[in-house]
C-alpha cells in the first residue's frame, strides 16, 4: 500500500472578495463523489503519458492539426483531485465577476447584516458549484485542461487528465482490456489537444465569448429584479403548458446571442473530438466498436435520478452537444472529407451558428 498523492491543486482560500466559498465546495465536492485517494503508483504517470503521446501521434496524423508538437502531459488523478482543479478552474473564469461585484457597495458595507450576506452568497455558490462537481467527478473519464491564453507565452500548454478510479471502474464493469480502453480514452482528449494547440486563434475565440458574456453579467438590485419578472413570464408559460427553456430565466436576450455562439463552438469542438475518435480508434484501438456502443449507451440511459439531476444541471446540453455535432462534422467528412473538415478552423468566421449546427447543409452553402 502506499499513500495519497500529493497534489499542489488544492483549493484555493475564500477572502470577502469572493463570489464562492472554494473550501467548501472542495468538501462538499469531494463527499459528493466518493471514492478514495489515488495511490502513489509511479507507473499510472508513465503510462498514461505514453498512451497519450501515441494517440496523439495518431490524431495529428488523422485531422492534420498541430503540426509538430511536443508530447502531451498527461496527469492521473483521483476524484477529488480532479474536483479541486476544476474549482481553480472556475475561480479563474469567474474572476472578472468576483472584481465586479466585490465593488459594490452593498458587497462592501461593514455590519452584520452585509457581512451575513456576503457568507450566505459565499456558501451558496460552494454548495452549488462543489455539488455539480461532485456528481460529474463520478462519471468523467478524462479531460483537456485548456490553459489561458497568455501572449507572453504562447507555448503553454494544457493538462489532460485522467480520473483513474472512474476508468478502471467502467473496465471492470464492461470487461475492457485497460491498456486498450485508456488509448481510446486518450485519443478523445488529444483530440481537444490538437484542436487548442493546432489552431492558434480558437483558445483567444474562446476566452472572448467568454469575457464578452462575464462583462454583460450584472448582480446589481435592477437585475435581480428584471430576473424576477423573467421568472413570472415563465411561471406563466409554464401554467398555460407552453414549453419553456431554462436559459430564458438565467439569462437575458443580448447574452442569449452570446451563449449561442458559444454553444454552437462547443458542440463543434465535442462532436469533432467524438468524431476522431471513432476514426482513430477504428484504426489504433482493438475492440473500440464496443466501446463505443457501451458509453452511449451509458450517456443516453442513466437511472432516473441521474436523469432528473442531469436535467436539472444543463449536463442534458453537454450530451446533447456530442451527437449535435458530430453529425454536423459527419455530415462535412461525408461532403468533402478531412479537408472540408478542417475549413471549420480557419477562422472564427468559418465556425457554424447554432442554426448551421442543426442543419449543416446552410454551413455548405455559406462556406463549403
Amino acid at each position: 500500500m502506499g499513500a495519497a498523492v500529493a497534489t499542489t491543486l488544492d483549493p484555493p482560500p475564500t477572502t470577502a472578495s469572493e463570489l464562492v466559498d472554494w473550501r467548501l465546495a472542495s468538501r462538499v465536492g469531494r463527499r459528493v463523489a466518493g471514492g478514495d485517494p489515488l495511490l502513489v503508483r509511479p507507473a499510472w504517470s508513465g503510462q498514461f503519458t505514453e498512451l497519450s503521446t501515441r494517440a496523439d501521434l495518431a490524431v495529428a496524423e488523422y485531422t492534420g492539426l498541430g503540426g509538430q508538437l511536443g508530447p502531451p502531459v498527461a496527469e492521473p488523478m483521483d476524484r477529488g483531485q480532479w474536483i479541486d482543479a476544476n474549482l481553480a478552474i472556475l475561480r479563474r473564469v469567474l474572476r472578472p465577476v468576483a472584481e465586479k461585484v466585490a465593488k459594490r457597495r452593498s458587497w462592501t458595507s461593514v455590519g452584520p447584516m452585509p457581512a451575513l450576506a456576503r457568507t450566505s452568497t459565499q456558501v451558496l455558490t460552494g454548495l452549488q458549484a462543489g455539488t455539480l462537481l461532485g456528481y460529474v467527478g463520478q462519471r468523467v473519464l478524462g479531460q483537456y485542461d485548456l490553459p489561458v491564453p497568455n501572449p507572453d507565452a504562447p507555448e503553454l500548454e494544457g493538462t489532460v487528465y485522467y480520473v483513474v478510479p472512474n476508468i478502471v471502474a467502467v473496465e471492470q464493469r464492461h470487461g475492457f482490456r485497460p491498456l486498450d480502453f485508456r488509448l481510446w480514452i486518450a485519443v478523445h482528449e488529444t483530440a481537444h489537444r490538437r484542436q487548442f494547440r493546432g489552431v492558434a486563434w480558437l483558445s483567444g475565440h474562446i476566452q472572448g465569448l467568454l469575457d464578452e458574456f462575464l462583462a454583460s453579467v450584472d448582480l446589481d438590485e435592477e437585475a435581480i429584479r428584471r430576473m424576477g419578472r423573467r421568472a413570472q413570464a415563465l411561471t406563466r408559460k409554464l401554467v398555460a403548458g407552453e414549453a419553456i427553456d431554462l436559459m430564458d430565466f438565467l439569462v437575458t436576450a443580448e447574452q442569449r446571442q452570446v451563449v449561442d455562439r458559444m454553444q454552437a463552438t462547443m458542440s463543434v469542438l465535442e462532436g469533432h473530438g467524438e468524431f476522431v475518435m471513432q476514426g482513430v480508434g477504428e484504426r489504433l484501438v482493438p475492440g473500440h466498436d464496443r466501446m463505443h456502443r457501451v458509453l452511449h449507451e451509458r450517456r443516453l440511459a442513466p437511472r432516473r435520478a441521474d436523469r432528473v439531476l442531469q436535467q436539472v444541471l444543463g449536463l442534458r446540453q453537454k450530451l446533447d452537444q456530442y451527437a449535435l455535432g458530430e453529425a454536423f462534422v459527419r455530415r462535412l467528412h461525408d461532403h468533402g472529407g478531412m479537408a472540408l473538415v478542417n475549413r471549420v478552423f480557419e477562422g472564427p468566421e468559418a465556425l457554424p451558428t447554432l442554426g448551421e449546427v442543426q442543419e449543416p447543409d446552410r454551413w455548405l452553402a455559406r462556406v463549403g
